[in-house]
């Protein structure tokens, strides 16, 4: 049962990372939802675009987007999320592993 829920905290948080990070999901719902398009250039994902809109802001919403652009950072708080035992860090690791894997494949 310890490996199952494992499993599937891994796969949940590295599904999370991979679709935050690789894909422009958001633009698609955002015009969908809302009926106008977000004006961002095409080859930026979400967070890349969240990062360099952040560039001369204040510290708290430079820092902000600064960690929601880091799929590491990111992965921290999705694995402490979805784990509130020691198992926190095998489900960080794991899920570090399982996105690279997905990135590299994707490519």
């Amino acid at each position: 049962m310890l490996l199952y829920e494992l499993a599937t905290k891994i796969s949940c948080v590295s599904t999370l990372l991979y679709i935050w990070f690789n894909t422009n999901v958001i633009f698609y719902y955002y015009e969908v939802l809302f009926g106008n398009p977000l004006n961002v250039p095409a080859h930026l994902t979400y967070p890349e675009y969240l990062y360099s809109l952040s560039q001369g802001e204040k510290q708290f919403k430079k820092f902000f987007f600064k960690l929601i652009s880091c799929y590491k950072c990111v992965g921290v708080w999705l694995s402490l999320l979805l784990t509130f035992n020691q198992d926190v860090f095998i489900v960080y690791i794991g899920s570090l592993l399982v996105y690279e894997v997905l990135r590299f494949f994707s490519k």
